[in-house]
């Protein structure tokens, strides 16, 4: 019955208050884009929050001061994929909300009537979409672009990507795909691993109930790009990947135990 309450305000607070925040943000760009960047800034924190307390989500966060010393300077946020919880884990764990999540359409857009419009709200946000028949090298030079505009307009970018690509089933980390790590490369710019631990236990991939608890986020120290050798690009990448996977893959109960990182390298077990 308590997840199913949960479950309830958690579905109610994602779809129409991201929508009517996102439209809100939509017009406000119209008019002054200024003024639109004002608004976030303000309330971008406060939606995720909200988001979560409507969840019934606590987040206990580790490692921000590896986040705040990146600030001005790009950097990618790398996560694990567990469910639509994620994006505002990830943004009152790091204590950041000025990055471009990298999301998919294709969930979102099943709902009925007002997907098509949370995924325009999401747009609104500043975050950039997969569009539902793109590949994806059309959907890494997009990222490229828009990361890059962003580096000539304000010095940096910040972005957030789930390299696991989608949702996991079973709570077990999937194998990463290899684009995010491309993307590094080519902007040489560094990722920031971050570990949400304890999402699988409250909220799981095709479960409507949400049981509320406590989460963990954990940001490690950054991790950069070697210099890209000619003809070595796929080489690089995959040294890159299976480096940060590892990570990962080094707390195979990630997903369920909310202090996995604590408990295996702050308490000597």
């Amino acid at each position: 019955m308590k997840s199913a309450f949960y479950g309830i305000t958690y579905i109610v607070a994602l779809y129409f208050i991201t929508f009517f925040y996102g439209v809100t943000i939509h017009c406000m760009g119209l008019l002054s884009v200024r003024f639109r960047n004002f608004i976030q800034g303000r309330y971008n924190m406060q939606i995720a929050k909200m988001l979560l307390f409507s969840a019934g989500v606590k987040v206990h966060k580790g490692g921000t001061e590896h986040v705040a010393a990146m600030d001005g300077k790009s950097y990618i946020v790398v996560s694990n994929h567990v469910t639509t919880l994620d994006p505002p884990i990830i943004i009152v764990g790091i204590n950041r909300y000025d990055f471009r999540v990298v999301y998919s359409l294709r969930a979102t857009s099943k709902v009925p009537f007002i997907g098509k419009f949370v995924g325009m709200a999401f747009d609104s946000l500043g975050w950039i979409s997969i569009k539902h028949n793109e590949n994806d090298a059309t959907t890494l030079k997009r990222v490229i672009n828009r990361a890059r505009k962003d580096i000539k307009k304000q010095g940096y970018t910040h972005l957030g990507i789930f390299p696991e690509g989608w949702r996991t089933e079973d709570g077990k980390i999937q194998e990463f795909q290899e684009g995010t790590f491309y993307l590094s490369l080519i902007l040489q710019i560094p990722i920031i691993p971050v570990l949400m631990q304890g999402v699988h236990a409250i909220h799981r991939h095709h479960t409507f109930g949400v049981s509320p608890g406590e989460v963990s986020v954990q940001a490690l120290e950054p991790i950069y790009p070697p210099k890209v050798i000619k003809g070595k690009m796929r080489e690089q990448a995959e040294e890159l990947r299976l480096r940060v996977h590892k990570l990962y893959k080094d707390l195979p109960d990630m997903n369920q135990n909310a202090h996995a990182y604590r408990d295996k390298y702050q308490t000597g077990q």
